[in-house]
């Protein structure tokens, strides 16, 4: 549908702040326990959600747009989200108070990523340094 080669995908590098996030919820998920994971990927769903809701109404005429907001304004991915958010205060009630705390950090760390990811997509964030590496050798 968007017509990305495979090439494209070989040589696909994320930006600054998509390898940070996704840095930040690999870290959650590997040091943590299910409350970190959901508490890292959970601002996401959410706010998926939040902006599908709201784009309900809309019909873009690119097709892509309407799926996306069909899919994350859909009566299922509510369900899910809302699943999550149980599930999360479920485990928050049954932990420790250093592991609550741990899993808002991830949740507000996340919440932070998910504005700073919309920007970089905004903006086309790059990386501020040429990482191109020139063949010194022969």
């Amino acid at each position: 549908k968007l017509g990305i080669t495979q090439e494209e995908k070989d040589n696909f590098i994320p930006a600054p702040t998509a390898y940070a996030y996704t840095s930040h919820m690999y870290r959650a998920a590997y040091e943590g326990h299910l409350g970190d994971i959901i508490a890292a990927i959970l601002p996401c769903y959410w706010l998926y959600y939040e902006i599908g809701e709201r784009l309900k109404e809309c019909q873009p005429e690119e097709p892509i747009y309407n799926e996306w907001i069909s899919a994350y304004g859909s009566d299922w991915f509510r369900t899910l989200v809302e699943e999550q958010i149980t599930r999360l205060d479920t485990i928050a009630e049954k932990v420790t108070a250093a592991d609550r705390n741990r899993m808002k950090q991830h949740f507000i760390i996340s919440s932070q990523y998910e504005y700073s990811f919309w920007e970089m997509a905004y903006t086309l964030e790059k990386w501020p340094v040429n990482t191109e590496i020139k063949d010194v050798i022969g």
